[in-house]
């Protein structure tokens, strides 16, 4: 199992990459209204993404079954 620090070092270095990623360098001259539109279009996906994110953190903290 990956140490905390490692996970730390490993989910920056995601952060990072994300940051560099074409579509996050250009978000920032989209209009509100534009962005906006895109969110709500993608809502049911983020919606989505909660119960995968709360099963993952679930998955990290419960203890291995032998």
């Amino acid at each position: 199992m990956a140490t905390l620090p490692s996970l730390n070092s490993l989910e920056l270095s995601l952060i990072g990459r994300l940051k560099t990623h074409p579509i996050m360098q250009e978000v920032s001259t989209l209009p509100w209204h534009d962005l906006l539109m895109i969110l709500i279009q993608r809502r049911y996906l983020s919606l989505s993404i909660v119960n995968a994110y709360e099963f993952v953190i679930d998955a990290l903290i419960d203890e291995p079954i032998n």
